[in-house]
């Protein structure tokens, strides 16, 4: 999907379904030729300057001859500055379909061009659509960039209900500056701090290679949800009854956490670890 800016102050925009689950990564591989849109798959940008400037828009980029410009193998994501105007210009992820109750962490690596020294600016938000206006929330920002050699930054989401959402990578440099350079983006389950949510009277606990889910209130389209630390999907059903019982001894040993929700949203998640 695109969405381009016109000078006759309209938008045009090819609809894109893509959505994915963590675990989730890219390095932008794959992608045929160099300097121009080819993305991964529902990875889409949107240029908000509104002076029309050759080059100026989210790109991917080959290592080259002289240059090495990847982090990783040969591609990487890269920004061309606008010589008169401040950069406006964004790039999203698909939509990431997020389990509320649990944490997220998005990692990036990022740089400046080799070859000619600039200070650029970057910024991480999340929304609800992959349009700049729906982008309400900031996870990371860095205004000096200047390293040369490739940083990492890791921001955390955790979204209370289940959610679908798109992360942006948001360039806003000055203008003048020169290539900001983006390569291997991961969204991983963060196991080690995943926030436990209790709403109403749900208990969830392992014993003897189960895991019980008890309520004493009638069941009414509830589900169990199960992910490892790596946001992999292992259990998802029905409940049906008060009080159910699942068996969890043939699970590798790991972290993993448990997850009652209904249409509203999670009434209940749990961190239990197997074999430890």
């Amino acid at each position: 999907m695109r969405i381009l800016l016109l000078t006759a102050a309209f938008f045009v925009i090819t609809i894109c379904v893509a959505q994915v689950t963590p675990p989730y990564s890219t390095s932008f591989e794959g992608a045929e030729g160099t300097l121009n849109d080819n993305f991964p798959d529902g990875w889409i940008w949107e240029d908000l300057n509104t002076e029309p400037f050759s080059n100026q828009s989210w790109q991917i980029i080959k290592n080259t001859a002289s240059v090495t410009n990847a982090r990783t193998d040969s591609t990487a994501a890269h920004m061309f500055s606008h010589s008169s105007e401040t950069n406006n210009d964004w790039l999203y992820t698909p939509g990431v379909q997020l389990q509320g109750g649990v944490s997220y962490n998005i990692s990036f690596w990022y740089s400046v061009a080799s070859v000619f020294a600039s200070t650029e600016r970057l910024s991480l938000k999340v929304g609800y659509a992959p349009i700049a206006l729906a982008m309400t929330e900031n996870l990371w920002s860095d205004i000096s960039i200047d390293n040369q050699a490739y940083q990492q930054a890791i921001a955390t989401y955790a979204p209370v209900n289940d959610e679908t959402v798109y992360f942006a990578f948001h360039y806003f440099s000055e203008e003048l500056q020169f290539i900001l350079l983006l390569d291997d983006v991961n969204i991983t389950f963060d196991g080690a701090s995943i926030n436990e949510r209790q709403v109403g009277n749900w208990s969830i606990w392992p014993a003897d290679g189960h895991l019980t889910i008890a309520s004493d209130r009638p069941v009414n389209g509830q589900h169990l949800a199960v992910i490892d630390a790596s946001g992999r999907s292992i259990l998802d059903l029905r409940l049906t009854q008060e009080r159910s019982t699942v068996p969890i001894h043939s699970l590798a040993a790991g972290v993993y956490i448990a997850t009652v929700r209904d249409a509203g949203g999670v009434l209940r998640s749990r961190r239990f670890v197997v074999g430890g």
